[in-house]
């Protein structure tokens, strides 16, 4: 009883950053960029932005403040031979973020969303989850990479 007591206090005692990597402290609020391309006419922009900001801060466990929206809408898609409304969401992120078990439960979650959203079903939407090389990804004047080593040399 009491290890367990321990193991849970040891568990739950690293909120905050303590006991954290640099590397872990820089990586959970690395920024997530979403690109949505979609040949539906979007009559509230504000809206699905601030929806798909909130639905991606919940998915990927990071502030709202590190998620990134671009929108482009009413563009020319086809998929399959069809003009039929569709959409393109691009995902770019570091690839700690874009492992293969959190790609295939985000892919159901996010295309179900896209379909309440902008009512456009998962079968004619594609995403594509990009991982971006810490070394690649920049925010505040300095790569993701370079804040980490920053941090460790502190």
């Amino acid at each position: 009883s009491r290890s367990r007591a321990q193991f849970y206090e040891d568990s739950f005692a690293y909120k905050d950053g303590h006991g954290q990597s640099a590397r872990e402290r820089v990586t959970k609020d690395a920024p997530i960029v979403a690109e949505l391309r979609t040949n539906v006419i979007i009559k509230d922009e504000y809206t699905l932005v601030t929806d798909l900001s909130h639905h991606l801060s919940t998915r990927y466990q990071r502030p709202e403040t590190s998620i990134m929206i671009t929108v482009n809408h009413s563009a020319c898609l086809l998929l399959g031979g069809s003009f039929e409304p569709t959409y393109i969401l691009t995902i770019n992120a570091l690839p700690v973020q874009l492992q293969p078990t959190t790609n295939k439960r985000n892919a159901a979650l996010i295309q179900n969303f896209m379909c309440e959203s902008i009512g456009v079903t998962s079968d004619r939407g594609i995403v594509k989850f990009v991982p971006i090389q810490e070394e690649s990804l920049a925010m505040n004047g300095m790569t993701i990479l370079g804040e980490i080593e920053r941090l460790e040399r502190q």
